[in-house]
């Protein structure tokens, strides 16, 4: 969703994240897109930003915040640690 409140579907699933050579995988090795990382996500959706679908891009990647059930998601930790209550 964007300020503006408009919904847009971004499908992230394991060809997408293979696509762009994002490593997520749990401990065992195994598919897990819960193990990317709230920055690598603002990364990708940077990347793929839909110009004129939505609005304007931001500078960088930094400048796009994640909110997940009401809380922000960190930079620096997996989206698994976001989906905690």
């Amino acid at each position: 969703m964007l300020i503006t409140g408009a919904r847009h579907p971004y499908k992230i699933d394991e060809k997408y994240l293979r696509s762009r050579n994002a490593n997520v995988t749990d401990p065992k090795g195994s598919f897990d897109p819960l193990a990317l990382s709230g920055y690598k996500l603002k990364e990708l959706i940077w990347t793929d930003w839909r110009t004129g679908e939505w609005e304007e891009r931001p500078a960088g990647p930094g400048s796009i915040r994640l909110i997940v059930m009401g809380k922000m998601v960190e930079d620096k930790k997996v989206l698994a640690g976001a989906y905690t209550p």
